[in-house]
């Protein structure tokens, strides 16, 4: 019966030796089978991953106890794997030993930790075996060294086995160094190349003593010409890891000298007669102080024979260019101790190359032939390339401490800004710039300011013209305008859906219109325009925030208004430019968002025009602009939100008129001084302001019922609470389209009357007694009658002045005081004898608050009927 007994679940434990004898039996090759196929050598190691089969332990959410029969079962068919796996790889046939070496180093990272510490020792002698053979195998080379990778990768979580991985470790350094040496195949160099720098990483003690063997083969690979670009990397990023052997500050700075000076000695070969001969004496006399000597050159004699034998251009930038890229991972990756990085030769190295642009003087011309200078002029963009690389490395490494420094990057960023053409250059300018932005703050925005806003202009200008963006479709325009109404439900059989539609023809003007800016730069302009924006918009920005918030609208408007590009990989022939058009829209969304949120004297102009872009792209559900622009209404909602509260503490005032006020008041009276110096200190609404006109317009947006003055009145009502009675007898009357309570509450005058119940006599204004009473509201019109009341004006700040011409005049007529400009009045309680103020009779007193928002008390005599 035990033949035919199932499991309970995938996680059943004995399901994963079963699958385990299955891999051994139909995979694994014994001497008389064939080793398995590269295919199925991939179906072992993610079955391996997947189940978990090597790590011999179990985690239930039930928590219930493991027979103990199951695991040693598991066990043991963990054991027959790795004894299978011993006798792969002690076969005389090459690719049987491939396939268990490559096992092997799968072993090492899925296998239990008692396993591991308990084989490891056997697996290294075996793989020790075959490093030190002579196979002629590139495979088996290749496989030895990734497996002994993945080894001394998992022993250096065990600090307990550090002295014995690390005399392990040192037997591997003149192998490694020998297949360096001798092997031209680019893979075995990079498997070599590779577990040098594991060891180096975490066993830098056993390559201490081969420090400047290490040092001269690989600066020789990088000198010899003979290696591909990415072998040259990792080349590159092995000499980087260098000082890490020592692990000290001066050998750091003696490998940064070092390729410093070699750099250095590779430019003027190259660049003579493009330059002035004193620029490399220059650059010395900053590396290297007065009194001291030179450190030796990189790589010791082999490096200064190596360059005397082959002198070409070609040559020599490759090798500064690798050397360079040294330089950046140097800068960028941590070290154990803490250094001094030379920045101002750093800088001078970058300053050198970026000035050079190909031209020749005539006094230069007979030191160069027509060829070197087309070589040189071919070469420049890719080293200026690297040159921009090593500036944006520098401020990464330097950090916070780039500021004694700041003002050369910037005077070196903007010369080099004005004659940069090349859309990768452009890119990685305004790369750096956003970071110089974004890490030192509105000192360095008022600096960088007019060269990113005058380059993105001319960056930018296609995007600005309408007939040029790829969105002129009628069609498309009418499809999106009919997603634009949110009131207009009806849908006409037989037409194309408004995205489809867009899409395809925004793909159509996409293969048709090309234009002189490449996407991926007018991406890069909008990106520092935004870190601009954030950092430094409410600084310095009057002379140039203007133009830009309308630049970005203009742009965002023409790159949105064709439809929504597909950010499906496989939309179409086209998907490329497609993702690249959508990347374009994604990035002038971030800009815009950057415009409206950014802070300003005045509410953002077209803050509804964006808002309606930004609705739109919500729509499109399920891309990373519809995430981004849901995004983008959250945050904007403080601006629009109707109960975002005003810039003001009211507690002051709470506190005068009781615990019975209604701070409903204050809301509502705060409303109407949002643009009339209220909370954005604006005396009148702007004429540019967008949003405001579509508040009071005519309902365009929405199709929502226009409700009458009478209506809107009645839906305030909350009987039994308070009272409030609003009057307008110095204003026009609406229009009757629901414009008049808008427009009265945007107005400096109106008049708004609260009445409270009588208090026990002799409390305070700011208590209430035993008999406290929250005062009543009604709007529209009515007197109350047997109620004591007070009236105290409440007018606009400008117009309590008795001696300002421009306010209004305030007189007082027996027990009430009248204003030419309305009246406010609130009730307090008769016979208070405790004011918080000092309350005469026939007298009024002023109390003056400096708030924008908040508007002026006059207190009057208390009624005495």
């Amino acid at each position: 019966m035990a033949v035919f007994e199932y499991f309970d679940n995938m996680y059943d434990i004995r399901l994963k030796p079963k699958l385990l004898r299955s891999l051994i039996k139909d995979y694994l090759p014994d001497e008389k089978q064939p080793i398995p196929s590269p295919s199925q050598l991939s179906y072992i190691v993610s079955t391996i991953k997947t189940h978990g089969l090597l790590s011999e332990c179990v985690s239930t959410n039930n928590n219930e106890p493991v027979e103990q029969k199951h695991m040693d079962k598991w066990k043991t068919t963990v054991d027959s794997w790795v004894d299978r796996l011993l006798l792969l790889t002690s076969s005389k046939m090459p690719d049987k030993i491939w396939a268990g070496i490559c096992l092997i180093g799968v072993t090492c990272q899925e296998c239990s930790v008692d396993r591991f510490l308990a084989s490891y020792s056997l697996w290294f002698q075996k793989l020790h075996s075959q490093i030190q053979s002579s196979s002629d195998s590139h495979f088996v080379k290749v496989a030895t060294c990734a497996s002994l990778s993945d080894m001394f990768t998992r022993l250096a979580g065990f600090s307990t086995m550090k002295k014995d991985a690390t005399n392990n470790a040192g037997k591997l350094t003149q192998p490694i160094l020998k297949q360096l040496t001798e092997e031209s195949s680019e893979a075995v160099l990079d498997g070599a190349v590779d577990l040098l720098c594991t060891l180096i990483k975490y066993f830098p003690a056993s390559v201490h003593r081969h420090y400047d063997s290490v040092e001269a083969v690989i600066v020789s690979k990088i000198m010899s010409g003979k290696c591909s670009a990415v072998m040259l990397k990792k080349f590159a990023d092995c000499l980087a890891l260098l000082p890490k052997i020592r692990g000290d500050e001066e050998s750091w700075l003696l490998v940064m000298q070092k390729n410093l000076i070699s750099v250095n000695a590779y430019l003027t070969d190259a660049f003579q007669g493009l330059e002035e001969d004193s620029a490399s004496r220059e650059f010395l006399r900053l590396l290297v102080l007065p009194g001291k000597e030179p450190p030796p050159p990189l790589g010791g004699n082999l490096s200064v024979q190596t360059s005397a034998e082959n002198r070409s251009e070609k040559l020599l930038l490759s090798r500064v260019s690798t050397l360079m890229l040294c330089c950046c991972t140097m800068l960028t990756n941590p070290y154990p101790v803490q250094v001094t990085i030379p920045v101002r030769p750093l800088l001078a190295l970058v300053k050198r190359v970026l000035l050079v642009d190909g031209s020749l003087s005539e006094a230069l011309m007979p030191f160069m032939t027509v060829m070197q200078q087309e070589f040189i002029c071919s070469e420049l963009p890719g080293l200026q390339l690297n040159s921009l690389d090593l500036l944006t490395a520098i401020i990464k490494g330097v950090r916070s401490q780039l500021l004694p420094y700041a003002a050369d990057v910037v005077r070196l960023l903007t010369k080099y800004f004005k004659g940069c053409a090349f859309p990768p250059l452009r890119i990685q300018v305004y790369s750096i710039t956003k970071m110089l932005l974004i890490s030192m703050g509105v000192g360095m925005a008022l600096y960088l300011a007019q060269e990113v806003i005058n380059n993105a202009f001319v960056d930018l200008d296609s995007l600005r013209n309408e007939k040029s963006v790829a969105s002129s479709s009628i069609n498309a325009k009418a499809a999106t305008d009919s997603l634009n109404q949110p009131g207009n439900r009806k849908r006409k059989h037989g037409t194309v859906r408004g995205d489809q539609q867009s899409g395809v023809n925004l793909e159509v003007a996409l293969l048709k219109s090309k234009s002189a800016t490449p996407i991926s730069v007018q991406i890069a302009a909008l990106q520092a325009l935004e870190a601009l924006l954030t950092v430094g918009g409410a600084l310095r920005s009057e002379c140039w925030r203007s133009n830009v918030d309308l630049l970005l609208i203009t742009v965002a408007t023409n790159v949105c208004d064709g439809g929504w590009a597909s950010e499906d990989k496989n939309a179409s022939v086209s998907s490329g430019e497609q993702r690249t058009w959508a990347n374009l829209q994604l990035a002038v969304l971030h800009a815009l968002l950057a415009s409206l949120l950014s802070p300003s004297r005045v509410r953002p102009p077209y803050l509804s025009r964006g808002l309606e872009l930004f609705r739109r792209g919500k729509q499109e559900t399920g891309t990373k602009l519809a995430e981004f622009c849901a995004h983008a209404l959250l945050a904007l909602e403080v601006l629009i939100h109707p109960r975002s509260l005003p810039m003001t503490d009211f507690s002051s005032t709470h506190e005068t008129f009781g615990q019975g006020f209604n701070q409903n008041n204050i809301f509502s009276s705060s409303k109407q001084n949002r643009f009339s110096g209220g909370i954005l200190g604006m005396t009148e609404p702007d004429p540019d302001d967008d949003l405001y006109e579509s508040w009071l317009g005519n309902g365009e947006e929405t199709e929502a019922p226009v409700k009458t003055d009478q209506e809107m009145k009645d839906a305030m009502v909350e009987p039994s609470t308070k009272e409030i009675q609003l009057t307008a007898t110095d204003y026009p009357a609406g229009k009757g389209d629901g414009k008049g309570v808008a427009e009265e509450v945007n107005r400096d005058k109106f008049v708004v009357e609260s009445e409270r119940a009588q208090a026990p006599s002799g409390g305070d204004v700011g208590t209430t007694g035993e008999a406290d009473m929250e005062p009543t509201i009604s709007v529209g019109g009515g007197e109350r009658e047997n109620k004591t009341t007070n009236k105290v004006i409440i007018a606009e700040s400008s117009s309590l002045d008795p001696k300002s011409k421009n306010g209004a005049s305030t007189v007082m007529e027996g027990k009430e005081m009248k204003s030419s400009k309305g009246v406010i009045s609130a009730a307090v309680p008769s016979g208070d004898t405790t004011k918080p103020l000092s309350w005469k009779q026939k007298e009024t007193q002023t109390v003056d608050d400096d708030s924008d928002s908040c508007p002026d008390i006059v207190y009057a005599d208390p009624d005495s009927d």
